[in-house]
């Protein structure tokens, strides 16, 4: 073992492409084992040895730890699943991906494998191909969840430092507001020159002077705030405003600042949106006065709604990998038995039996379809290199391979833009995701109707993603996917992007259609927006930039 490992470390590499190089730990009480496992990951990582699991254990708390462990199962003093716990129960460890090695092929086996937090399954006698393909598969995985996990952690720390500077601002403006309000000239100037709604109201909520950003932000002029309530700012269904208001002043003696109350309020045009409330107490000759400071906080809730749906996403998709990992190992010895059991049928005596045979298979490989699909939504890559394309060819040849697919009771038709720009992207994965679009609006119409696609292109000013529901700004190649069918109720729409979700009825959706679209759509840096009428139909528009 020791000699292996010595000529692992003995290779003609620099320093700095050692460094750069993931490491594995390789543990395993066969010397033997360990040189072939080194053999096969030495070009591509660098690797560290443990003969038992003590050794590995304390391998992990040297100051840089291994990406990657490949973990025999049956070890003297401690085997294998009682290392992978351990590990899991350390919080410098409990990341790693662990992938088993191991003799042993019994079902139960790969079940405890997984139960104590393996990642994969590896049965011995190893092949390099296998060993290399799961090794990198997991190591990548590690790489992006670490990558999702720091982008998050930024931006929450975006969303901290922006309100801290905030509120930091407001407490300021504040001070300064109490000191010199008291001459109309100077608090008049000063009231204007703020960054956010301020009013000034009586103890009674007349509005006797607003600025220029209140103007701005609720449509209305001065003159026509003037003298009105401040409810009239107030949407009627929301009620808190009132004992909000009517709280502070019946507390009125020994009444201070009351700071971000959130409420809702209303614009001249009717539309309503999110605000941050502050009152401060100012006393003047005319007698006292309320303060109102009223903050659109539309922009921070974006950011948390953003946040949250990454973070959703990102859960979903480490756990629909590993279900499907597991799927996969699970369903290759179904289907491979089943093969051997037809292979070895006698079809002249056993009809029956080899017709059942076959209905596995069929159903093993609808299963492996879906397991590509989970895999496809988990494994997102951003790496991926894309070429220009014309979109308008692509058009054409969805719809010609479509039409064949549909009745005869139901008409598609398609219309494109001339001149529509390019977009850089993977014409396979684009042609998937329309098919994909066209047979959900086929399920739509149940048997009767018209599906339209059309290609063109499109400028969008302060537009929300209906799937990742970040804002949309610009100029963007769009294919509109519409049909007249049954549409989708509102509440649904905000879960059609989920894996496994589906609206149509048991048996007839998998769930994981829209998951791709989300996936590919936004891999190739783009969006989704959906429109949608109950009884009327659906509107699908997939935003691709401008190449």
């Amino acid at each position: 073992m020791i000699a292996g490992i010595n000529r692992l470390d003995n290779t003609d590499h620099t320093i700095n492409e050692v460094v750069k190089k993931p490491v594995i730990l390789v543990v395993d009480d066969q010397p033997e084992n360990i040189d072939v496992l080194s053999n096969i990951l030495r070009d591509a990582y660098k690797v560290k040895a443990a003969i038992n699991g003590e050794q590995a254990l304390q391998i992990i708390q040297e100051k840089q730890a291994p990406d990657l462990i490949l973990l025999d199962v049956m070890m003297p003093g401690i085997d294998g699943y009682e290392v992978c716990k351990k590990l899991k129960d350390n919080a410098r460890s409990k990341s790693i991906p662990v992938i088993f090695v191991s003799a042993l092929q019994n079902i139960s086996d790969r079940v405890t494998a997984f139960a104590v937090g393996g990642v994969d399954y590896i049965t011995k006698p190893v092949q390099s191909e296998e060993v290399l393909a799961r090794v990198r598969a997991h190591v990548q995985i590690k790489m992006m969840q670490e990558q999702l996990e720091q982008s998050n952690e930024e931006l929450e720390i975006r969303v901290k430092q922006r309100t801290l500077e905030v509120e930091a601002a407001y407490s300021e403006l504040h001070e300064s507001y109490r000191q010199i309000l008291e001459s109309e000239a100077k608090y008049r100037s000063l009231m204007d020159a703020a960054p956010d709604a301020v009013i000034l109201a009586d103890d009674g909520g007349h509005i006797e002077m607003v600025n220029q950003e209140a103007s701005r932000l609720f449509g209305y002029s001065a003159e026509e705030l003037n003298g009105k309530l401040i409810e009239i700012l107030i949407p009627q269904d929301v009620k808190n405003h009132e004992s909000f208001r009517e709280e502070y002043i019946n507390n009125s003696h020994s009444r201070g600042q009351l700071k971000n109350q959130r409420l809702c309020a209303i614009k001249k045009d009717g539309s309503e949106f999110p605000v941050d409330i502050s009152l401060s107490p100012v006393k003047t000759k005319e007698g006292d006065k309320i303060i109102v400071d009223i903050r659109d906080i539309s922009e921070r809730e974006q950011l948390y709604t953003q946040l949250q749906q990454a973070q959703k996403m990102e859960s979903i998709g480490h756990l629909t990998g590993g279900i499907a990992h597991d799927f996969n190992n699970m369903l290759a010895s179904i289907m491979g038995f089943t093969e051997l059991a037809i292979s070895n049928c006698d079809h002249r005596h056993d009809e029956k039996l080899n017709e059942y045979l076959t209905e596995v298979m069929i159903a093993g490989e609808r299963a492996r379809e879906l397991i590509a699909q989970m895999l496809s939504f988990s494994r997102r890559n951003n790496d991926r290199e894309y070429a220009p394309l014309d979109a308008s060819l692509l058009l054409k040849e969805v719809v010609s391979m479509i039409r064949p697919m549909l009745p005869s009771s139901i008409d598609i038709n398609y219309n494109f833009e001339p001149d529509t720009p390019y977009i850089n992207a993977d014409p396979v994965q684009i042609h998937q995701i329309l098919m994909n679009m066209c047979i959900n609006a086929r399920d739509a119409l149940q048997g009767h109707g018209r599906v339209e696609l059309n290609l063109k292109l499109v400028k969008f000013e302060k537009s929300i993603c209906s799937s990742c529901h970040d804002s949309i700004s610009g100029e963007y190649v769009v294919f509109e996917v519409t049909d007249n069918g049954t549409g989708i109720d509102e509440s649904s729409i905000k879960n059609i992007f989920d894996p496994f979700f589906t609206t149509k009825e048991v048996g007839k959706g998998t769930g994981m259609g829209l998951s791709v679209v989300h996936g590919i759509v936004h891999d190739h840096n783009g969006h989704i927006v959906v429109k949608s009428d109950l009884g009327k139909g659906t509107i699908f528009n997939l935003l691709f930039p401008v190449n």
